[in-house]
Parts: C-alpha cells; sequence; structure tokens
C-alpha cells in the first residue's frame, strides 16, 4: 500500500457516519500523512436512518483536528456530496510536478512501477507514474530489480506505451506526471516488482544500480508454508506463486522441504490479514488446491559475540545450553483497538493475558475507548482477533503495525514420541505459555493418532525437562480366554502367568517397535 502511495498526490478519508472512527481509521490516515498526501474527510452513507453525523464529526476534531467545515457530508445512494468532493479533488490536490522544458532524450525518464500483471504473449506489463522525463517507443529501459541482477540482460526495448481509459489506449509516449502501462517483453516478474523504479537514459540506467542497493526492502514478519496437495502439482503451485508475486512484491518465497508433507514453498508476509488474502487469491484465481500450514514469527538470539541470529523455525534457534547465546527477543507488534465502554474491562483482562504492554489508553467521546498497546506477533497471529470480537460481540475493531522487538524468556519445545524426538512438531514459544502449548498439541495428535500393540507416550518437552505428557494405551488382547472359556478355573496363578507374559511382550515391543505417524496426524498440529 505504501507504495502504491507513492504514485499518488491526495487521498480521501472515508469516515461511515453510522459506525464512526474505526482501528483501520489511524491506520489509513498515518499511512497517507506519511506519505504527504493531503488528506480530504468525508462523511459516507448519510442516507441511512442509523447515521449520527454529529457524533462522527467530533471524533474526526478529537483523533485528527478536523474541523466541520472541512468534513465533506457524502451519500453514495443519493449523490449527494460528489460534486463537492471532484471541486476539492480540483482544487486542495496538487498537480503532478510539469515536464522539465530543457529535458533531453541523453538524461531519460525515471518513474516507479506502482502495478503490473502477467499477458501470455506480451510478458509482465507494468503499470508506470513517470516523476521525471518522459518514456518513448524504443527507449531501453531497466528496473532497480534487473539492475542488481547478476548474469541478465539488464535492459529491455519498450514495445508499446499507453493509458488506461479505462480500457488500454495506445500512444507515442508518457511524460512526467502521466500514469500508463509500459510493454518491454519482460518475461520474469521478479524483475519487475510493485515499488521498483523504472528508468531509460544511460545516467539514470547507471544510477539506478546505486540507488537499488541502498534502498530498504520490506521485511516479512511472520511464515507460514504452502504444500499441494498432490506432489505432482508441486510445478503448477510454483507458477502460480510467480504469478502472485508480480504484483506483491513484499512476499518471500523459499522452496522448502517436509518429511511430513513433502516439496512445498515457505513464505514470508507483512502480516496475519496479508497471509490470508494471498492464500485465499492462490485458490480463487489459480485454482490450487493447496494444504498452508499455521503462521509462525520469526525470532532473534543475541549471541554473545554481538550477532543477531534470526531463527524462522525452531531448529534454527541457538541453544543457550551452548553458552553462545547472550539473550533471545521476540517480535512486537502496535495495537489500535477502538471499542464502546462497557468492554473495557474485558479487554484489559484479556490483553493482560497476552502479555500486552500498555502505552495508552484515551476516551474519543462517550461511546468510544481507544486503547494502544504493544503485544507479541505469536499472541496477535494466533487467535486475538477472534478473541476481540467475541469479548466485544462485534462491536470493537482493531489494527496492528510492525513494533521494535523486545528482550523475551523464549524456548524450543520439543514433540517427543516414546522417547524419539520428531523435528517437524518442534515450535518455539515463551516460557509463560510453552506448557499449555504444548499440552495442547500433544492432545490433539493423541485424537489423530492410532493405537498400536505397545504403549504409546507423547511429551512435550524443553530441553530435558517434560513439560506435559499425554498416554495412548495399547491395543490388548484377552489372553485369559481361549476357545471362549475362562483360562485357569480357581487357580489365580495361571492368570497371572499369562497376564505376565503378555505384559513382558508389550515390554519388548516397545523397545523395538517404531511409532507411525500418519499424514492426517500432521496435518491436525501444522494446517491452519
Amino acid at each position: 500500500v505504501k507504495r502504491s502511495l507513492k504514485a499518488c498526490q491526495g487521498a480521501l478519508l472515508l469516515v461511515d457516519s453510522t459506525q464512526g472512527v474505526q482501528a483501520q481509521t489511524f491506520a489509513n490516515f498515518s499511512c497517507a500523512k506519511e506519505s504527504g498526501l493531503v488528506v480530504i474527510p468525508c462523511l459516507t452513507k448519510l442516507d441511512l436512518p442509523a447515521s449520527d453525523p454529529d457524533m462522527v464529526l467530533k471524533q474526526l476534531e478529537v483523533s485528527f483536528g478536523f474541523h466541520e467545515d472541512q468534513v465533506i457530508w457524502t451519500s453514495a445512494k443519493t449523490g449527494e456530496g460528489v460534486d463537492e468532493i471532484f471541486e476539492k479533488i480540483v482544487n486542495e490536490i496538487p498537480c503532478p510536478p510539469n515536464e522539465k522544458a530543457n529535458n533531453n532524450e541523453d538524461e531519460g525518464c525515471r518513474g516507479i512501477i506502482i502495478d503490473s500483471w502477467h499477458d501470455t504473449y506480451r510478458g509482465v506489463i507494468c503499470l508506470v507514474s513517470i516523476h521525471e522525463g518522459r518514456i518513448r517507443v524504443g527507449d531501453a529501459i531497466t528496473t532497480s530489480s534487473l539492475s542488481t541482477a547478476k548474469g541478465k540482460d539488464n535492459t529491455y526495448e519498450v514495445q508499446e506505451v499507453g493509458i488506461l481509459t479505462p480500457t488500454p489506449l495506445k500512444t507515442n509516449s508518457i511524460g512526467q506526471g502521466q500514469v500508463g502501462y509500459v510493454v518491454s517483453g519482460i518475461k520474469s516478474g521478479k524483475d519487475a516488482k510493485v515499488g521498483d523504479i523504472i528508468g531509460s537514459g544511460k545516467k539514470i540506467i547507471k544510477s539506478l544500480a546505486v540507488e537499488a542497493e541502498s534502498q530498504p526492502n520490506s521485511k516479512p514478519v511472520l511464515f507460514a508454508s504452502v504444500y499441494p496437495t498432490d506432489s505432482e502439482d508441486l510445478e503448477e503451485l510454483r507458477r502460480s506463486l510467480d504469478k502472485l508475486l508480480l504484483n506483491d512484491a513484499s512476499v518471500t518465497v523459499q522452496v522448502e522441504s517436509s518429511g511430513a508433507l513433502g516439496q512445498g514453498f515457505r513464505c514470508g508476509f507483512l502480516g496475519k490479514l496479508h497471509m490470508e488474502v494471498f492464500f485465499q487469491r492462490l485458490e480463487d484465481e489459480h485454482d490450487a488446491s493447496t494444504i498452508s500450514t499455521a503462521p509462525s514469527v520469526p525470532y532473534f538470539a543475541i549471541l554473545k559475540n554481538g550477532e543477531r541470529v534470526v531463527a524462522e523455525k525452531a531448529s534454527e534457534l541457538p541453544d543457550k545450553i551452548t553458552g553462545k547465546v547472550d539473550y533471545y527477543m521476540e517480535p512486537f507488534a502496535s495495537l489500535v483497538i477502538v471499542t464502546p465502554p462497557m468492554y473495557l474491562g474485558a479487554m484489559l483482562d484479556l490483553l493482560k493475558m497476552k502479555r500486552g504492554i500498555q502505552d495508552d489508553l484515551s476516551h474519543l467521546d462517550e461511546t468510544r475507548v481507544v486503547l494502544k498497546y504493544r503485544v507479541p506477533w505469536d499472541e496477535v497471529i494466533i487467535d486475538l482477533h477472534d478473541k476481540i470480537k467475541s469479548i466485544t460481540s462485534g462491536y470493537a475493531s482493531f489494527d496492528y503495525e510492525k513494533s521494535e522487538p523486545q528482550v523475551a524468556d523464549i524456548v524450543r519445545v520439543d514433540i517427543l514420541l516414546n522417547g524419539n524426538q520428531v523435528d517437524a512438531l518442534s515450535f518455539i514459544s515463551h516460557r509463560s505459555v510453552a506448557e499449555n502449548r504444548g499440552r495442547m498439541l500433544a492432545e490433539r495428535l493423541k485424537k489423530n493418532i492410532k493405537r498400536q500393540q505397545f504403549e504409546v507416550n507423547i511429551q512435550a518437552a524443553i530441553g530435558v525437562k517434560v513439560i506435559a505428557k499425554v498416554r495412548i494405551p495399547p491395543v490388548r488382547k484377552d489372553v485369559l480366554v481361549k476357545s471362549g472359556k475362562v483360562v485357569g478355573g480357581g487357580d489365580i496363578t495361571r492368570k497371572q502367568k499369562l497376564l505376565k507374559k503378555q505384559k513382558e511382550g508389550k515390554k519388548r515391543l516397545k523397545m523395538v517397535g517404531n511409532v507411525q505417524v500418519s499424514h492426517k496426524a500432521f496435518l491436525s498440529v501444522l494446517e491452519r
């Protein structure tokens, strides 16, 4: 979103007059202001009986400093305020800078890719906002991704340019301040990511490589893996992911192999909503049949030599026993929650249970309370959204963004089956909640692992300390019944001899037998 805003000069802040200011309103306003946009506030849905414009106007003044005369009253149904919106856009939002009169072909052009899509016959088509110069058919262009790629031809020839009206309209060139599409035969979406700088001209092409290296890339804050339900569909899933990455450059994808689920891909996202939308698009737009795992967050280990190790999986977390680790850090998120006052007590209890740190609490008006908290990312992605909606009957709203990591007591929890560690089921957790999560996972495994001829012990352990244990009893044959008759009559010693023989046999079987964990059992733990 922030990269797309670079192509804009202004934004409309639409506030529902029946709902008032929500947590997302704060997030969207901050995003627009950080991008230097002119913000025009608008009240919407004024035709509805439940509309309360006086309340919302007061909230806008308290939250963002907008006076009543700055706010446009609108209704899409009746058309009220639409003309006034267009008038304000023309009068208040600044025009794109005019093209330099002395611009020559050697200086070339510079712009930013705000969207891209794939055409079967023409390759990647880029939607570009031109910031400087003019781009023409026949120009040699490059992107910041291409300029840093090794072993590739770094320039492509422009085959077609035009503007969207909204249908494509071919033109000879597009200049400074215009937004148009560019066709240049780029084959891979990795070479033309959304947010990349695109340029032509010798001087600009040379400078792009330097700019690309200094430009900070967005870093994922949570990870989830995706696997094809049929291993033969792996290549089809790879192609589908490549097409989605065309207009979502912030997603990172790496090939991954799991002993339980086979070959797949580990994807990094900027948030939980980002992940859910991406996987939904994968299913809807590409008809992909996949298994996606539950999300996890990266933790940090600070070594005594000052090195910082990022652990995306439990197997990558260095152990303190080695003596090399100084301390661990846990990623946090900054939350803004808007809730009715009647649910404030329950909300504070929930955030305390989720190990939240309060930054601010303020009353927007008599019907809204704004809470600002820092909460561990791990708690946010598990069930925080569902809990907030549940305890407030759906009336609260919340938004979150990345915050600085905090020092935390982090542990690795291993899952043992009859003393044998199963690496695929290990996870990282805060010590205070490790026991509960370990027990929940063990109980879930118990429901999905079939009973064996021998006893199966499922244990969750931190190092050598077992923190949770669940037992699956063995399948037993009634050795006291033979040919439909009870053995032994009145002599107890014959019964004890048979039972002791069975017990010893089960003990030997447990020593040599392996627990077979089915695909379904793994999915019950790993699936989202």
